[in-house]
């Protein structure tokens, strides 16, 4: 199963009257605003569109995508198909001041923009390099310059200062330069994580939206300090626009809102939508300034009215994704996230020939509240199962009925639950930890991080710890009876996932590594290497030695359990992954013993088998694939 049909970014063009959406196979497709349905599409790149831009000024709009290239592309003012100008391979293009070649990096950067009045359009090579190509109208092109201006660090975002030739470029550490034509003319640091797009307000003055979790708001001729707001969201800030005709500005978070934001003080005036799933893509339309247009990291297009925080109309093509699994008692799969479902599968046997499992799949209706998603679930011996939602609400399920056991009135991030007592701890978005009761719901005790997310949970029944990490790095263990401090250090960073090896050693994720906490000596080692981006889960089988990550490149890694050397790598689904599950083989033996299961955003699971130290690809669990196109 291959969910194919999900919007990755959109553009609108200057009379406001199309929308511009590119997906996650490479596709553009073209959408009336007024009637928010789609009237044509066209196959333009191989990869995902990461970004598309209109021109300013001429009928043309540019696309980027993973396939490396970048494309240009004539526009009709009666919303018809694109018409491709040119295709630009960016894989080989070498920045000038390079001394040695420089391989490509795989990346989701959004760095594209168009000049204000010329056929030029800036971009980022393949490997990181800011360049600027000119192009004709019948599909000529020239670059006018290809600079490394951010050194290793990745190019997030780029555009043309209005009215010059002026180049702002943000990079993934937080850089944000102005150049020309590859020449730096002055630069900014903010903070250390990636900046997202630059919104010219007035002269030269520009909003800037970064993943430090606070709107910046800089004069690019130097004449004035930046003046950087207060943080006021919970995760990545994304898109940042400002609306001419109303004065009024807006920024799109990873933490599910779009936020109405005071242009001059970059502070927080108000939550203006609260969006089903995670935002990037934002823009106000002038010609009606109530109405915004946000894309939401589901797939989901969405017309939304600003001022009452309405959903006017939605466009969305993609199956419920698939967030969490655990195991049940009896060797049972379940997995659950977007929507009411969830998915118990059993593996009753075994191809003879493959040994690969034979499923079967039971769907229940949990008859929850269809506000928010299951962000996590955990499965206590004896039958019970906890479900953590990020609309604030922990359901236990008992004999498939679901009991609604508290609202946290936050977010919940992680479960952990104690194996011998009624007893589950919840990590929360808005920096708490908290112990609940799974009888009555009542809070046994509580930590706070001081508002900092707290993103996972590992809880260590032998040694009576609760290990605790938040987004910015703390990671603490915790007494599990109270929650008082045991340790507090902050060795973590964006930590999707930690679990106890044992009972004296922690593994977590710092963003795109594995570390590893010795609990007797308090001390943290790396134990797998920057893998390319966020590891998004990992599990392990002692047996054999291995240790099987997923990251937010969508791409699986075979490691040596002991050493974290990586053995092998291959890609798992188009569309992000999620989690992983081993298929437990005590219940299917004659089964293979070293199969596992992937899912994610595309709402259907995969399986892999351990081979000869590699991955092996053995397609999608089929009844599950069936379900998702149902869906």
């Amino acid at each position: 199963m291959i969910s194919a049909m999900k919007f990755e970014s959109f553009c609108i063009d200057a009379a406001e009257q199309w929308m511009y959406a590119g997906d996650i196979s490479g596709q553009i497709s073209v959408v009336g605003i007024d009637e928010f349905t789609v009237v044509g599409r066209i196959q333009a790149h191989a990869g995902c569109i990461h970004a598309i831009k209109a021109h300013p000024t001429l009928p043309y709009i540019a696309t980027l995508s993973s396939d490396r290239t970048v494309g240009v592309w004539r526009t009709a003012p009666d919303g018809g198909s694109p018409v491709e100008v040119c295709k630009i391979q960016l894989r080989d293009l070498r920045p000038s001041n390079d001394a040695y070649v420089v391989p490509w990096v795989q990346s989701i950067s959004q760095a594209l923009g168009f000049h204000d009045v010329r056929r030029r359009l800036v971009t980022r090579t393949a490997n990181g390099g800011v360049v600027e190509i000119d192009f004709e109208d019948d599909g000529t092109t020239r670059v006018a310059s290809c600079v490394r201006l951010h050194g290793n660090a990745d190019v997030f975002s780029v555009r043309y200062a209005q009215g010059s030739d002026l180049v702002l470029s943000g990079s993934i550490d937080g850089e944000l330069m102005v150049s020309r034509e590859g020449e730096a003319i002055r630069r900014w640091q903010f903070g250390t994580s990636g900046i997202h797009w630059m919104e010219h307000v007035t002269g030269s003055v520009y909003l800037i939206a970064s993943d430090m979790l606070y709107v910046a708001r800089v004069d690019i001729s130097g004449e004035r300090d930046a003046h950087i707001g207060k943080s006021f969201t919970r995760d990545d800030l994304e898109h940042v626009t400002y609306n001419r005709a109303s004065g009024r500005a807006f920024i799109a978070s990873f933490d599910r809102r779009i936020y109405e934001i005071d242009p001059e003080t970059c502070g927080l005036v108000r939550v203006a939508f609260q969006a089903p799933f995670k935002c990037r893509w934002i823009r106000v339309l002038e010609r009606a300034p109530t109405i915004g247009l946000i894309q939401s990291r589901d797939g989901t297009l969405i017309k939304a009215d600003i001022d009452t925080g309405a959903q006017l109309a939605m466009i969305r093509e993609t199956p419920p994704a698939l967030w969490t699994a655990a195991q049940a008692d009896d060797g049972a799969i379940l997995i659950v996230g977007e929507g009411r479902m969830m998915t118990r599968i059993t593996t009753p046997g075994a191809d003879p020939i493959s040994r690969v499992a034979t499923f079967a799949i039971d769907m229940l209706d949990l008859e929850i509240p269809a506000a928010g998603y299951t962000k996590r679930m955990a499965a206590q011996p004896g039958g019970r199962v906890v479900l953590g939602r990020t609309s604030g609400e922990v359901y236990v399920l008992e004999d498939g009925k679901p009991r609604l056991l508290a609202d946290l009135r936050s977010a919940v991030r992680d479960l952990a639950v104690v194996p011998d007592r009624p007893e589950v701890f919840c990590a929360c978005e808005s920096g708490n930890v908290i112990k609940l009761d799974l009888d009555t719901g009542d809070v046994l005790a509580a930590f706070t991080t001081g508002g900092q997310p707290v993103w996972a949970l590992a809880h260590n029944p032998a040694r009576g710890l609760l290990a605790v990490g938040a987004r910015k790095g703390l990671l603490a263990l915790l007494s599990d009876d109270d929650l008082s401090e045991v340790s507090v250090s902050e060795d973590s960073a964006r930590p999707k996932r930690m679990k106890w090896l044992d009972a004296d050693t922690l593994l977590f994720n710092a963003t795109e590594t594995v570390q590893v906490l010795d609990r007797a000596t308090h001390t943290v080692t790396q134990r797998v290497a920057h893998v390319g981006n966020t590891i998004e889960d990992f599990i392990w089988d002692r047996k054999h030695g291995y240790l099987v990550l997923v990251s937010y490149t969508s791409n699986l890694i075979l490691c040596q359990l002991d050493t974290g050397e990586v053995l092998h790598e291959v890609a798992d689904q188009m569309d992000y992954s999620k989690g992983l599950i081993w298929l437990d083989p005590a219940h299917n033996p004659s089964g293979y013993p070293l199969d596992f299961i992937t899912f994610g955003r595309s709402g259907a699971a995969h399986l892999f088998r351990i081979h000869d130290e590699k991955i092996l690809a053995l397609g999608p669990v089929p009844a599950l694939a069936a379900l998702a196109r149902m869906r």
